[in-house]
């Protein structure tokens, strides 16, 4: 084996144990739990079988998320698109336009909300 090869082989992405080092960052990812904190309550109520409306509702959560990512993977496998060597960057790209557009319309139905009240 030559120094090119070994090189290369010593940079190379780790591609196995993705699914368990993604599991494990949105477990113990701090955001998640203080928005799932602020957003199940308005969902569940109180009263009787609030706990199983509880279960009901995170396993939903965690089913739904589950299928999505799966589906998301096998696309971009089936599609080719994670041996591209600008894959990285047009995830970011794109990523970043995302939250661009999520920004975009929290402001404007804040200033809505604003307007429409003072009115």
């Amino acid at each position: 084996m030559n120094r090119r090869q070994e090189v290369r082989e010593s940079v190379a992405p780790q591609t196995s144990g993705g699914y368990i080092r993604g599991f494990i960052t949105n477990v113990t990812n701090p955001k998640a739990l203080l928005f799932f904190a602020a957003i199940l309550p308005q969902f569940i109520g109180e009263g009787e079988g609030a706990a199983l409306r509880t279960v009901i509702l995170c396993t939903t959560a965690v089913l739904s998320a589950v299928g999505w990512w799966a589906l998301v993977i096998v696309l971009i496998q089936f599609s080719g698109f994670n041996r591209l060597s600008s894959a990285d960057r047009i995830i970011t790209f794109l990523g970043g336009i995302s939250l661009l557009i999520i920004g975009a319309g929290l402001l404007v139905s804040t200033v809505y909300g604003i307007i429409t009240l003072g009115a």
